[in-house]
């Protein structure tokens, strides 16, 4: 179990001044990391070894959105291994110990040479250290898309877009949808799964189904690819 604080920034609050759901992620994102290099199982180490956990899904519960200036405390655990997929908790919460947000995720362990999911080794499987499955309500990792979308302006992948595996990095496919979200609406959950990395300079055509209460983004390759479905669930 690893955990760090944040004091929510300026840089990362909405026109409300609460926490951003993509700079909510990215806490997400920053402690995973975190964890990993506190277990030794660093960036270094895993590109050394040719092997990188890629993440297949997130299932993020609000039950209230941080706001500018608030302390939290991030924690992450992974809850089981089954092959090559890793299933990881993760719970933000205030200093006086409120939970704030609940999360699953999924993650496939990859060969990064072969491009390819392996089961991990028994050495790096030593890195890691199972807790018990976080209290909540578990979604399916696939979400359901049907209905008639709408084709939105396309989206020319940028550098900023890009991290260390050279693709577009998992949590600006949420900033992309983000977009679209209707406004005064509060998420309540985000569900992402994620198909195929885009690269530099590709062209992402979201396609927006709409709902009262739900929105998901579906963002595709030129070639009708799905790179990633992103649903909010607001009121």
């Amino acid at each position: 179990m690893y955990s760090m604080e944040r004091t929510v920034s300026y840089s990362e609050i909405d026109m409300d001044l609460n926490l951003s759901i993509p700079g909510l992620v990215r806490y997400l994102q920053d402690v995973v990391i975190f964890d990993s290099e506190s277990r030794g199982a660093d960036i270094e180490y895993l590109a050394k070894v040719h092997r990188a956990w890629v993440l297949g899904a997130w299932q993020i519960v609000i039950d209230r959105i941080p706001r500018f200036r608030e302390e939290v405390r991030i924690t992450t655990f992974p809850y089981d291994f089954k092959g090559f997929i890793g299933y990881r908790n993760f719970v933000i919460e205030s200093m006086d110990g409120e939970c704030l947000v609940r999360v699953n995720s999924m993650w496939s362990h990859m060969d990064t040479e072969a491009m390819r999911p392996v089961k991990p080794t028994d050495e790096m499987m030593q890195h890691y250290q199972t807790s018990e499955k976080l209290d909540m309500d578990y979604a399916p990792r696939k979400i359901a898309v049907s209905g008639e979308g709408v084709e939105i302006e396309h989206i020319k992948v940028r550098k900023s877009q890009i991290d260390t595996n050279h693709h577009v990095n998992n949590t600006e496919y949420i900033a992309m949808a983000y977009e679209y979200l209707p406004d005064g609406v509060t998420v309540k959950q985000l569900r992402t799964e994620y198909k195929k990395p885009a690269l530099m300079n590709d062209e992402i055509v979201p396609i927006v189904y709409q709902t009262e209460d739900r929105m998901i983004v579906q963002l595709d390759s030129i070639e009708q690819e799905v790179y990633a479905v992103v649903e909010f669930t607001y009121e």
